[in-house]
C-alpha cells in the first residue's frame, strides 16, 4: 500500500498535536447553578461573526484594558453578567436571525435569571436558581420548539 503524502501529513500533524491535546484543563470553581443550553443548528460560523464584528471597527480599536474577575457569589455573578454584553451578539444575529428568537424565548421563561448568547453564536443559555425551574423550562421549550436541542443541566 502506497502512503500518499497527504495521509502522511495528516498522521504527522496528528502525532504532533496529541501531546498538547492530552492535557486536561480545569475550570474555576463557581457555585453550582441550573442552566439551559440551546443549540438551534443555524448557519453562521465563528469566522463570519468575527468578520462582521471587526470590519467596521478595525481602524479604531481601543487600547488594551485590564480585565476584571467575575465574582463567585451567585447573586453577585448574575448582577455582574447583567451589566455586561456580548459584543458578538449583534453580528451573530445579523447572520443568524434565529438567535434573536432563541434569546426572546429564553427571556420569557418563568424564573429565568439571565439569558445570553454564548461566545460567537448560535448557542444560547439561560440561568436559573433551581434545577427544577430549569427542567420545567426545558419541557416548555421542547414542546414549543421541537427542532431545537434543549437540555437542563447543573454547572459546577
Amino acid at each position: 500500500m502506497k502512503l500518499l503524502r497527504r495521509h502522511f501529513l495528516y498522521l504527522a500533524a496528528s502525532a504532533a498535536v496529541l501531546p498538547v491535546a492530552a492535557h486536561v484543563a480545569r475550570a474555576q470553581a463557581y457555585p453550582a447553578r441550573a442552566v439551559r443550553v440551546i443549540v438551534p443548528f443555524a448557519p453562521g460560523g465563528l469566522t463570519d461573526v468575527f468578520a462582521r464584528l471587526a470590519a467596521p471597527r478595525i481602524v479604531r480599536l481601543p487600547p488594551n484594558e485590564p480585565h476584571d474577575c467575575p465574582p463567585v457569589d451567585r447573586a453577585a455573578l448574575i448582577s455582574y453578567l447583567h451589566d455586561r454584553t456580548n459584543d458578538l451578539e449583534p453580528p451573530a444575529i445579523a447572520l443568524t436571525p434565529v438567535i434573536a428568537a432563541v434569546l426572546n424565548a429564553l427571556q420569557r421563561l418563568a424564573d429565568v435569571r439571565l439569558a445570553r448568547m454564548s461566545g460567537s453564536g448560535a448557542t444560547c443559555f439561560a440561568l436559573f436558581d433551581q434545577l427544577k425551574a430549569a427542567a420545567a423550562a426545558a419541557r416548555t421549550l421542547r414542546a414549543q420548539y421541537p427542532q431545537w436541542w434543549v437540555r437542563a443541566a447543573i454547572l459546577g
